[in-house]
């Protein structure tokens, strides 16, 4: 396994596949980048893919936030990755959480090390705004923030060194719930809506999420929530050719608001439809995924 250290001391893992080229992968909220090999494996031979597990999750759930800002911490932590191996002329590839990190990695950092960027069913704005009508969660976004709000007020009352067995049994279900919630919303397929309802039970929920270091779950939800994220200032002068995958289903993010990207950054934007998709689109259709990485890999 490959670790490197961020600024702040934290030791963050890293996948290191094949050879080629060299494309930065950055997953999404409650993944782990393992989920990232086996929709790689195939282009590995002509591409070496990093795969970052990203500060508190996956293999680095353990590393907790230094920053009140998780998306401005997992921007560092990209830039650190990128320091640490000496990497130029990047592909970037970012997924709803790590899609946010990339933006304000560009926006921070400049484009100057990346040659060309994915973007994965994320918008440039995450917030309701008056000139921005198409947030995170759509039309059921207030309901969203209202819940995420008083989870983590509920949670700020438990002892933050607590392990989750020690939480009395209402704030476990609480934080079972909040996973499912955010699973039944991201998927359109029927496998992942069940897997949504099976997340809801405490013994089940568990086994499949790592709950050592439970309160970054919380910490990154109060970000989401206090935060109203808006990137399309810091993306104005990207000149990279970007690719956007859209969910033409995803809840999470309306499409609408996906397909607005182009209106801010100076390069071009291609977009590329998955039909029948939500937002968990990689994982709903791996096989069209996989291909059309590829194709986004090899595009002069």
């Amino acid at each position: 396994m490959a670790y490197f250290q961020a600024r702040d001391g934290a030791r963050l893992h890293y996948h290191d596949i094949g050879q080629g080229p060299v494309c930065v992968m950055l997953h999404g909220f409650g993944m782990a980048s393992d989920l990232w090999r086996p929709l790689v494996w195939p282009l590995r031979q002509q591409q070496r893919f990093i795969l970052l597990s990203q500060r508190g999750f996956g293999r680095s759930h353990q590393q907790s936030f230094s920053q009140d800002c998780i998306m401005s911490q997992l921007a560092d932590d990209l830039a650190d990755l990128i320091d640490h191996l000496q990497l130029e002329e990047l592909r970037l590839v970012g997924y709803s959480m790590g899609a946010c990190a990339s933006m304000l990695y560009m926006s921070r950092y400049g484009d100057a090390r990346v040659s060309r960027y994915l973007q994965i069913d994320q918008a440039a704005c995450m917030a309701l705004k008056p000139d921005w009508e198409w947030p995170v969660f759509g039309p059921e976004h207030q309901a969203h923030m209202d819940d995420l709000a008083r989870l983590t007020q509920a949670m700020e009352t438990l002892p933050a060194e607590a392990e989750i067995a020690q939480l009395p049994k209402p704030a476990r279900q609480q934080i079972c719930a909040a996973f499912a919630d955010f699973i039944d919303v991201a998927g359109n397929k029927l496998w992942l809506r069940s897997a949504s309802r099976l997340l809801k039970l405490e013994g089940l929920a568990k086994i499949i999420l790592p709950t050592e270091n439970w309160q970054i779950y919380i910490q990154a939800m109060r970000s989401y929530y206090q935060q109203e994220y808006d990137f399309r200032e810091g993306i104005r002068e990207l000149q990279i050719p970007i690719w956007s995958f859209v969910g033409s289903q995803s809840r999470m993010y309306p499409p609408e608001g996906q397909l607005r990207l182009s209106q801010f950054v100076k390069g071009p934007v291609k977009v590329v439809h998955f039909k029948g998709c939500g937002h968990a689109l990689p994982f709903e259709s791996p096989l069209r995924f996989s291909r059309q990485l590829g194709e986004f890999l090899q595009a002069a």
